[in-house]
């Protein structure tokens, strides 16, 4: 019998330790990389108001580019954050180098480029790391009714028994599969599976006693049971 993690379980324990983004809907391009860098594991709230703060006190993206960290604090103080000083830092960071390869604060090019080239566009940017990048991909492909699949996603997804195991499987239905368990959300689900493949769920020797889903995974509690005859055996 093949045993599968409860989706509403496993949605919830992501959103408890990752956060939220908010709704990326009608959200340009720029104003999406904005909120992953302010906004990473806070509260979605806490984000929009960080945003709505720096677009009432600056005139444009350029201004906050050219802005001193000091200058961005009062903002920046929306998000709760301890960091709060280095993601402006990173937000400054970010928006020079769009506009040093752009020669304009203006992202939206990324949604008809080649998939390669976005790629490696935004892995070029601070404050940006490969799950933030997969989240903006999961935003611009739900424009088209579809959803990134990495290898990342398909070895979380298989271990949580939602895909059968194996390289053959297929990928359409893999989609509708993890679609219809994000139900309207496919940024904070694949946010949370690239993270948790990133930082816990490693193709070798995976570190499930502090993923966060190991309470609810079950390759993590065979893993563990597996250990436990081993040691009752020695």
């Amino acid at each position: 019998m093949t045993h599968r993690a409860n989706p509403n379980e496993v949605l919830s324990l992501l959103h408890k330790h990752f956060k939220k983004y908010r709704d990326f809907k009608n959200v340009p391009i720029l104003e999406r990389l904005v909120l992953l860098i302010v906004g990473r594991e806070v509260s979605s709230a806490g984000a929009d108001a960080c945003l709505e703060c720096l677009k009432k006190d600056f005139v444009d993206w350029n201004e906050v580019r050219l802005a001193r960290v000091d200058d961005m604090k009062s903002c920046m103080a929306e998000l709760g954050a301890p960091d709060a000083d280095l993601r402006a830092l990173k937000l400054r960071e970010m928006l020079g180098k769009v506009f040093t390869e752009r020669h304009m604060l203006d992202a939206e090019f990324l949604r008809d480029e080649e998939r390669e080239k976005r790629t490696v566009f935004l892995a070029g940017l601070p404050g940006l790391d490969y799950p933030q990048c997969q989240a903006l991909e999961a935003s611009m492909l739900a424009e088209r009714e579809d959803l990134p699949f990495s290898s990342q996603i398909q070895r979380v997804t298989q271990r949580l028994g939602w895909l059968p195991k194996g390289k053959d499987i297929s990928v359409a239905k893999a989609k509708k599969t993890l679609a219809d368990i994000a139900d309207g959300d496919t940024v904070n689900l694949v946010y949370g599976l690239v993270r948790i493949a990133e930082d816990h769920c490693h193709p070798r020797n995976p570190d499930c006693p502090r993923c966060p889903l190991h309470g609810v995974c079950p390759t993590a509690k065979s893993l563990k049971d597996a250990a436990g005859k081993r040691e009752s055996e020695e």
